[in-house]
């Protein structure tokens, strides 16, 4: 079992910042019942193609996956909350959180404060019980709620980084969203929630614990949500 020194001194040679210490990160992490992401410059690096596409990557998959299974284990085998909240209509974004059976799509939200409001009210949560994973000033005012914050760092983003180091965020990634930056956060989480070989182990082998598990996340689906005409969240149908 890897000691709360030994895993910051791995991430920091690394280069990436704790802002929080990995006590208190890990503190956070055992109240934590839902994780929300932002889509652009978290999964991918921001930029946008055909049809507005913005990639991700398999390793970042497999890392939230874990991550997941991970807070299943240690909150009595319920399923966390996950959620994309994005202020885009995207094609990729839709369909990631089909595939990997996220309870949750915002699109076209702007104002992303209204989408985390209508989570919370929806599964009775509070904000300090939500990890929020996010890259850019418009994530800022649902960040300085959330109770676990991770900052996706960004080459370009020299100023923002320096003001995200005054409070507003528990950990800056090393890798940035199109370097697996989703990945390393899982991680960090994963072994700050004190599973992270127990984790693993029953991955790779497949055992019931984890069947149980997958069973349980494949049994779901997804809701999309958008905002109406009245500037009001409401569930839409998306092809």
């Amino acid at each position: 079992m890897t000691s709360l020194v030994d895993i910051r001194m791995l991430f920091e040679n690394q280069g990436g910042v704790f802002l929080s210490s990995p006590s208190v990160i890990a503190q956070k992490i055992a109240n934590i019942k839902a994780f929300v992401f932002d889509w652009d410059g978290v999964f991918n690096d921001g930029r946008k193609g055909g049809i507005n596409a913005s990639d991700f990557s398999e390793i970042d998959s497999m890392g939230v996956n874990m991550l997941r299974f991970s807070s299943w284990l240690t909150q009595n085998k319920t399923l966390p909350i996950c959620a994309i909240l994005t202020g885009a209509d995207n094609k990729i974004a839709n369909e990631f959180g089909v595939r990997e059976k996220f309870q949750k799509v915002y699109f076209k939200v702007l104002d992303k404060n209204k989408a985390l409001d209508h989570l919370l009210a929806d599964h009775g949560f509070k904000a300090h019980e939500v990890a929020f994973f996010f890259d850019d000033i418009l994530d800022m005012g649902v960040a300085q709620r959330c109770g676990l914050n991770v900052f996706i760092s960004s080459p370009g983003k020299v100023m923002l980084t320096e003001f995200v180091k005054n409070g507003r965020a528990d950990y800056i990634t090393r890798m940035s969203g199109g370097e697996h930056g989703v990945r390393e956060a899982c991680e960090l989480l994963i072994a700050l929630g004190n599973n992270y070989e127990e984790v693993i182990e029953r991955r790779f082998k497949f055992d019931q614990s984890y069947q149980s598990y997958l069973k349980e996340r494949q049994g779901g689906s997804t809701g999309f949500y958008t905002l109406s005409s009245q500037g009001l969240i409401t569930e839409h149908h998306v092809e």
